[in-house]
C-alpha cells in the first residue's frame, strides 16, 4: 500500500532530498518558506483523513524543509565574524591545522581560523597551499599572513563548489607562516583538548604505518598500497593515476563510500559463505569498517564512507529490498541534514549512493541470468557485485570526468575480487613492519605480488584498441536518460519476476 508507514517515511525523505537539490538553483526567502510550511501544516490538519492529500502535503512540507536546510548553510559574506568576509584583501590571523593533504610538490593545510591579529575572534576555514617544508602537524597553531581569495573555477572544474562541501570559502597561496609558541596549559603544539590529542595520535600512527610500507615494499607498489588502505595518494605519479583512470579502476586508490561499499559487500558475502551467520557477519564487518576508518584519519570523508558501508551491511542483514531502500535513503538524508552541500557538490557521495542502489537492485537480475554458472571460490558473486556497481555508477563517471573506459567492467571484474584480501593483508603488513622490518619485507612480497598483478592488468587492458574514450561529454538530459533506462530495466525485470523477494 502506498500509504503504509514505510512508504510515507520514504516519500517524506525523498521530499527533503528534492528540496536540497532544488535549492542549489534558486533561493526562497526564509519568511516565505515559514509561511508556506505553516500553510501546508494547516492543510495537513484539514485533510488528515484523506490519505492521498495527506501524502502530498507531507511531501511538500519536507520539500520546503530541505530548501530551508540548504539555505541556512550558505555563507553570509557580510558577516564580519567569518574569515571569508575578508576575501580579496590582505589579512593576518591565527588558527589551528584541521587537516593536512600532502602532495608530490606541496602540502595543503586546512586552517580553522581563531582570531585576527588585533585579537578579534574569527570563525571559518581557509585552505593554505604551501611548500613541502617545513613539515607541520595536525593541531599546530599557526600565524598566517596572506592575501585571502575566493576559490576560482578552472577549465570545466567547479573548484568553488568542490571546496564549499568542506565549508571552505577562502584560499591562500604564498602565505607567510609562523608556528606559534605554546600557551599556558597546552601539552603540545596547539593541543588544547582531548579531541585534538586523539586525532593527532591516530594520524601519527597512520604515518608510522605509511613509513613501514615504504620500507617493506618497493615502488610503485608501496605508494599504491598506501592509497588503497590509508588514503594517501601523494606518492603516486600523475602518469600512473591517469592509467588507473583510463582503465576504470581509479576508485580502488581512493577512500570513498563507493570503494568501501564494494569491499564490505564482498567481505560480508565471504563471511556468510564461510558459515558465519548473517547477524554475526554484520557485526564483524561493521567493526572492521570502524577500525578501517580510524586508520584513515580523514574524519569527514571517512565517516561518510563508513556510514554508506554500514548501510550496505544492514541492507544485507535485513534482506528485504523495500526496507533496505528505506535504510539507504535515510542514511543519505541524515548526511544531507548534516551537510546539504553533499548532494550536488560531492561526486563521491553521488557515486556511493548509486553504487549502493546498484548492489541492492542489480545482483538478483544477474543471478537469474548466470544461474547455471557455478560460484566456485565466490568468483561469480564477486563478478556480479563488481558489474552491478559499475553499471550504476558509469553514467555519473562519464558526466563528471568526460571519459568512458570501455575496459572498466573487464578490469574491475579481474581486480576487485582481490581488493578485500589486499586491504586486510596490506594493513597487517604495515603493522608487522612496525615490529620487524624483516617480517614486513617477507609479508611485503605478497603485497608486492598483489599490487603487481593490478598494475599488469592495467597495462594489458590499456593495450586493447579503443580501451577508453577521452573528451566524452554528455549533458544533464543524457545523464537523466541513461539512468531512466537503467531503472526501467530494473523495474521491468521485477515486473517479469526476475527478482524474487
Amino acid at each position: 500500500m502506498i500509504n503504509s508507514k514505510s512508504k510515507i517515511f520514504l516519500i517524506c525523505l525523498l521530499g527533503f532530498m528534492a528540496g536540497v537539490a532544488i535549492s542549489n538553483f534558486f533561493k526562497i526567502g526564509d519568511f516565505i518558506i515559514f509561511c508556506l510550511v505553516l500553510f501546508l501544516i494547516i492543510l495537513l490538519i484539514i485533510f488528515w483523513q484523506n490519505k492521498n492529500w495527506r501524502l502530498i502535503i507531507l511531501w511538500g512540507v519536507f520539500l520546503f524543509l530541505g530548501i530551508w536546510r540548504f539555505q541556512i548553510g550558505l555563507p553570509d559574506y557580510n558577516e564580519a565574524g567569518q574569515i571569508y568576509h575578508y576575501n580579496n584583501q590582505p589579512l593576518k590571523f591565527s588558527g589551528i591545522i584541521a587537516n593536512i593533504d600532502e602532495r608530490i610538490s606541496n602540502q595543503k593545510l586546512t586552517i580553522k581560523a581563531e582570531k585576527l591579529i588585533n585579537g578579534q575572534k574569527i570563525k571559518g576555514k581557509v585552505l593554505i597551499t604551501t611548500g613541502l617544508y617545513p613539515k607541520y602537524h595536525y593541531g599546530d597553531r599557526l600565524e598566517i599572513d596572506c592575501q585571502l581569495k575566493k576559490p576560482e573555477n578552472f577549465q570545466d572544474f567547479d573548484y568553488e563548489k568542490y571546496l564549499a562541501r568542506y565549508d571552505i570559502y577562502s584560499i591562500c597561496r604564498f602565505a607567510r607562516i609562523s608556528l606559534l609558541p605554546l600557551t599556558k596549559g597546552e601539552v603540545g603544539r596547539g593541543l588544547n583538548n582531548a579531541a585534538i590529542k586523539s586525532n593527532r595520535a591516530i594520524l601519527t600512527f597512520k604515518n608510522k604505518l605509511l613509513d613501514g610500507l615504504s620500507q617493506a615494499i618497493n615502488e610503485p607498489q608501496a605508494s599504491i598500497l598506501q592509497a588503497m588502505i590509508l588514503g594517501n595518494r601523494g606518492g603516486i605519479p600523475r602518469e600512473l593515476l591517469d592509467k588507473f583512470s583510463n582503465s576504470g579502476i581509479s576508485h580502488i586508490i581512493a577512500i570513498s563510500g563507493m570503494n568501501i561499499t564494494i569491499i564490505v559487500f564482498l567481505f560480508m558475502q565471504v563471511l556468510i559463505n564461510l558459515g558465519v551467520i548473517r547477524q554475526k557477519a554484520f557485526w564483524l564487518a561493521s567493526a572492521g569498517i570502524l577500525i578501517f576508518v580510524l586508520m584513515i584519519g580523514d574524519q569527514a570523508s571517512a565517516l561518510r564512507a563508513a556510514i554508506m558501508g554500514i548501510v550496505v551491511l544492514y541492507a544485507q542483514k535485513i534482506g528485504r529490498l523495500n526496507n533496505s531502500l528505506n535504510a539507504v535513503i535515510f542514511a543519505a538524508s541524515l548526511m544531507l541534514l548534516i551537510n546539504p552541500k553533499l548532494l550536488l557538490s560531492d561526486v563521491g557521495f553521488q557515486l556511493s549512493f548509486m553504487a549502493i542502489l546498484g548492489l541492492l537492485y542489480l545482483p538478483p537480475i544477474f543471478e537469474k541470468y548466470f544461474a547455471k554458472i557455478s560460484d566456485r571460490g565466490q568468483i561469480k558473486t564477486m563478478a556480479i557485485t563488481t558489474i552491478s556497481a559499475q553499471i550504476m555508477t558509469l553514467p555519473l563517471i562519464i558526466f563528471y570526468f568526460h571519459k568512458l573506459s570501455l575496459v572498466s567492467v573487464f578490469t574491475n571484474a579481474l581486480i576487485l575480487p582481490l581488493v578485500p584480501f589486499l586491504t586486510i593483508w596490506g594493513l597487517t603488513n604495515a603493522a608487522a613492519s612496525l615490529f620487524s622490518l624483516w617480517l614486513g619485507q617477507v609479508m611485503g612480497f605478497v603485497s608486492w605480488l598483489g599490487v603487481g598483478y593490478i598494475l599488469r592488468i592495467v597495462e594489458w587492458s590499456l593495450k586493447i584498441p579503443f580501451a577508453y574514450l577521452e573528451n566524452f561529454y554528455i549533458n544533464i538530459l543524457a545523464l537523466a536518460g541513461l539512468y531512466g533506462l537503467i531503472f526501467w530495466w530494473i523495474f521491468r525485470s521485477r515486473a517479469n519476476n526476475v527478482i524474487i523477494k
